[in-house]
């Protein structure tokens, strides 16, 4: 097998990691009779380390074994992994034993990884015969939009869908019988978070809202309160159903994936499935695994800009996004927020469900890869655009919008409140609330990090006449907080 090499009982290792895993992992090899060369540590050296081998400090040890022996790194924080493998293929080391933690690559090789390393860990008879491939495979990102595929056939492919492209059922688009669909227009065709009624629903079953009406009036025709009392009871049993198939995991949700179709506006419309997509949001899923027909999955690619945003990624060395991208090449890419189900997109879609923005303009200068911009440019407002000075942010969106079917929000290259321009709506850091007061006219989006950054933002309301904290999540060693100020 090319670049890989099969673990054999001759197979020779190192262990990276002098603690009690390394320990554990040593006395594990050596009692099923491979050969250990020696221990590598940051900080220790010696035979005092590990009883009966010799440790070396990182940097120290011989050389030449680059190549021929198999590298374990035995350190119980995961989350250290790729740093520490990069370190070492850097060094020169290929054969690498490490837990896929941070990686961008495709779940079932991460399923495998997982399971080799737990494997030479343990010093199983099962390892003789697996293969470790050279590290080269997982330095780099890897952006097959493969990654997105679940399951295919010649006629479909299931796959996971993003919250920011996913639509309620278009009535322009429903090939079944338009005179069955039984909710008003006005719930079709618009972002899942934007009050959805099967999600209100489910939200009413858990007691997180205090009524269904929202689900009722959505319906063409009145429903009395006794058969309001009717469909409850047999919502319910569904809703229960889905509770219990959620616990096992997402098999049922996958197998009965719904069908989706490519709208002419850029985004994918449900095509039935509506209670069981819109339970996953209810239980704060951001990913949704679809049906999708294979020349809709090929607009879904768009190769050119993809080809061109795995390239930029590639070549300026970009380890992360603001946020997770809605597209099957970019799946695993690290982002670093709205990635954990809960996101400040559904909070920004619920407070727009109502309300007019048909002749809104929105900035967005939340260093976000125009990541609120064009979420609000895809529900219908008249303007949206995108400010950085820093040239990465204004690359990386023009990239990512043309990848995503964006294209009408503008690019700027400015000093916030250079231009003398007010927008309705404005995205922005809480530090620079004193200049995008002056520029919003009606609601204002500020993040801001630590209880340092909204003591002396976020507490002084400034002009605006109420606050609303949207979200709020723990974030890099700081709380983070994602709020409303509306004029």
């Amino acid at each position: 097998m090319e670049n890989a090499i099969t673990i054999t009982p001759n197979t020779r290792f190192i262990i990276y990691g002098g603690g009690e895993v390394g320990t554990n992992c040593y006395q594990a090899l050596s009692r099923e009779g491979y050969y250990v060369e020696f221990v590598i540590d940051k900080n220790r050296n010696g035979l005092d380390v590990i009883d009966g081998l010799y440790t070396y400090k990182l940097g120290e040890e011989p050389r030449g074994y680059f190549d021929k022996v198999v590298i374990i790194i035995c350190l119980a924080n995961g989350m250290i992994h790729k740093d520490i493998a990069d370190g070492l293929y850097n060094r020169g080391y290929q054969y690498i034993v490490f837990l896929p933690m941070q990686y961008c690559i495709p779940d079932k090789e991460k399923r495998r990884l997982t399971k080799l390393y737990n494997k030479v860990l343990m010093a199983e008879k099962q390892i003789v015969s697996d293969h470790i491939f050279s590290y080269k495979k997982y330095y780099d990102s890897d952006f097959n939009v493969e990654n997105g595929v679940i399951q295919k056939n010649e006629s479909y492919i299931v796959g996971w869908c993003g919250l920011e492209i996913l639509f309620s059922e278009s009535i322009d688009l429903w090939k079944g019988d338009k005179a069955k669909v039984h909710t008003k227009r006005q719930y079709k065709d618009r972002h899942i978070a934007m009050n959805n009624p099967c999600k209100a629903l489910f939200d009413f079953y858990n007691l997180s809202v205090n009524s269904c009406d929202l689900y009722f009036n959505s319906k063409k025709e009145y429903v009395d309160a006794n058969r309001q009392r009717k469909e409850l009871i047999q919502r319910e049993k569904l809703y229960r159903l889905y509770k219990r198939e959620h616990n096992r995991g997402l098999d049922f949700f996958i197998e009965g994936a719904p069908p989706v179709i490519w709208n002419p506006k850029n985004y994918f419309n449900l095509v039935g499935g509506h209670h069981r997509t819109l339970f996953l949001l209810h239980e704060e899923h951001s990913l949704f695994p679809v049906k999708i027909q294979r020349e809709d999955f090929e607009k879904w690619k768009n190769e050119k800009w993809w080809r061109k945003l795995k390239d930029y990624i590639a070549d300026n060395g970009i380890k992360q996004l603001y946020a997770p991208l809605p597209h099957p090449g970019f799946l695993n890419f690290p982002s670093k927020c709205e990635d954990n189900g809960k996101t400040r997109l559904e909070k920004v879609m619920r407070i727009f469900a109502e309300i007019d923005i048909a002749e809104m303009t929105v900035l967005d200068c939340n260093e976000d890869e125009a990541y609120f911009a064009r979420n609000m440019e895809r529900i219908g407002v008249k303007k949206a655009v995108f400010q950085s000075k820093s040239l990465e942010q204004l690359q990386l969106a023009k990239i990512c919008n043309h990848l995503l079917y964006r294209d009408r929000v503008v690019i700027q290259n400015a000093d916030l409140g250079i231009e003398n321009k007010k927008y309705d709506v404005v995205f922005g850091k809480a530090r620079d609330i004193e200049k995008l007061e002056q520029i919003c006219t009606r609601y204002l989006f500020v993040e801001c990090e630590g209880n340092i950054e909204r003591k002396k933002y976020i507490e002084n309301k400034h002009c605006f006449q109420e606050y609303q904290c949207l979200f709020r999540e723990y974030q890099h060693g700081e709380i983070v907080e994602f709020g409303m100020y509306i004029k």
